[in-house]
């Protein structure tokens, strides 16, 4: 009866077979180790490194140290769960059901779109990059939309000038082992307003209508119109500080006027008005002469 018992899991474990997995940076992902149950212990690890451990006696999890460790769990028994996928988790795991060893690949495959943003502008320059990590060889990576037969190689796609027909689903393809894969990527294009001219003279072609940047021209005016504020603050500032100082320049006159030492004519001038000269008065003391006696 025992060796009935084992019999299905040693048939699992010879069918076990090394798989490839990929994921994107930064988001969750599940190695399946190929074995859906374990007898007595299960080990997870990458290359060298103790990921966890796991005892049928007590189904306690024992992590290792790394940062990868702390990031990874248990799945569905056997499995390998790991959040938050960095390019340097990238590479072989090694699960073990038993005593018996199982090797899997993980790719990371990481995506990015020059520059950063909420959306693309319209008539700007924007580059698309793919690179893959985890593999021996370097693969080969390329750019594709669907629905659309060109294809941007080397990892790199470049649009000049961004368009809204550039808004959508990018797929960044690899091959490995004669297999391709992919990972997707949104982007998104800003949208553009519409303003049409009016008909020219007769004998001059219509112009067609201009696509003007909304945001683009809001930032312009809001620019100018704080140009000619600091250029008016200006103006009334300097406005102020000339009168400022002309008022001290005069009460400065004045107190040296008020201070002027008076020279020795001014000092004995007096600006009093005259006094009336007193009228004379008869000399008493002379005595008069008795008038003469008349002759007979």
């Amino acid at each position: 009866m025992k060796t009935i018992r084992w019999l299905p899991l040693v048939l699992g474990a010879l069918q076990a077979s090394a798989e490839f997995f990929h994921t994107k940076a930064g988001q969750e992902t599940v190695i399946k180790c190929g074995l859906d149950n374990f007898a007595t212990s299960l080990v997870w690890r990458r290359g060298s490194q103790l990921l966890f451990r796991v005892t049928s006696k007590t189904r306690m999890l024992q992590r290792g140290t790394s940062s990868i460790a702390m990031r990874s769990k248990q799945k569905q028994d056997t499995n390998l769960q790991i959040s938050a996928v960095e390019e340097g988790d990238a590479g072989e795991f090694t699960c073990v059901v038993d005593n018996k060893e199982t090797v899997h690949t993980l790719a990371v495959v990481l995506v990015s779109v020059d520059p950063l943003g909420n959306g693309l502008s319209p008539g700007s320059v924007a580059v698309l990059r793919c690179r893959v990590a985890g593999l021996p060889s370097e693969p080969w990576v390329e750019w594709s939309r669907p629905g659309d037969a060109r294809r941007w190689d080397r990892g790199l796609a470049r649009l000049e000038p961004v368009e809204a027909s550039h808004a959508g689903k990018w797929q960044c393809v690899f091959h490995h082992d004669g297999s391709h894969y992919m990972e997707e990527i949104e982007l998104s294009v800003k949208k553009m307003s519409m303003t049409t001219i009016s008909p020219s003279a007769k004998g001059h072609p219509t112009p067609g209508p201009i696509m003007v940047a909304l945001p683009k021209v809001g930032f312009w005016l809001v620019a100018s119109g704080g140009s000619l504020l600091v250029l008016l603050l200006l103006i009334l500032v300097l406005i102020m500080s000339c009168r400022i100082r002309r008022r001290k320049l005069q009460k400065r006159f004045l107190q040296m006027n008020a201070r002027k030492p008076m020279s020795g004519r001014q000092y004995c001038q007096c600006r009093c008005p005259t006094a009336a000269v007193a009228p004379r008065r008869p000399d008493t003391t002379k005595k008069k002469k008795p008038p003469a006696l008349p002759m007979c």
